[in-house]
């Protein structure tokens, strides 16, 4: 099922904030060389009012009838399933990507986050990012179309401003692991 301009528009609206939800998790409670995944469930229920409200009556594929607008029949909720998940596993995160003069490339950043900093002086816990988006070390899609991709993310504490902590994240198309952060993480005595 090719993906109508339209579609693309709701993905990003939905995924880019559920990117940035999943990373924050991701950096702010789990360990290293755990991970997170995008939900594509979670982007298919937002493309539902959109299917729903395009179009008075629905053409079922291969059948000679059309439905009313407030019913999804089960061909095209498969079909629909099936893109929400393309989507989040092919598409890159924060580069230019061109498919067929269609660019669908996901731009998204991880703001703040609450992390302990390792400074004497210091010891408070949150942190901003130094850079609008993450860095792209490197990007490749295997021969399933999935999307690998490894990313650096860099945030300098909000108080003192002289601690960095540095995150890599590995991405597997929906999946992302923590694959290191440095400084290593200690928390202070109470």
């Amino acid at each position: 099922m090719p993906i109508s301009t339209e579609y693309i528009e709701v993905f990003k609206r939905e995924t880019e904030p559920l990117v940035k939800i999943k990373l924050k998790n991701l950096f702010e409670k789990k360990d290293l060389y755990q991970s997170v995944a995008l939900d594509a469930n979670y982007l298919y229920s937002s493309l539902i009012p959109v299917v729903k409200g395009k179009h008075e009556s629905v053409y079922v594929i291969g059948e000679d009838r059309n439905i009313s607008k407030n019913e999804i029949p089960e061909q095209i909720e498969t079909q629909l399933k099936e893109v929400a998940f393309d989507f989040l596993r092919k598409t890159p995160l924060n580069e230019v990507f061109i498919d067929q003069a269609q660019n669908i490339g996901l731009e998204f950043t991880v703001d703040a986050i609450r992390t302990f900093c390792n400074s004497q002086e210091c010891g408070k816990i949150t942190f901003h990012s130094i850079y609008k988006h993450p860095i792209v070390i490197a990007s490749y899609e295997d021969i399933h179309g999935n999307i690998q991709q490894i990313l650096s993310f860099t945030f300098f504490c909000k108080e003192c401003k002289k601690e960095l902590v540095s995150y890599l994240v590995r991405r597997d198309g929906v999946m992302f692991t923590l694959s290191g952060r440095t400084p290593l993480a200690h928390c202070r005595d109470a």
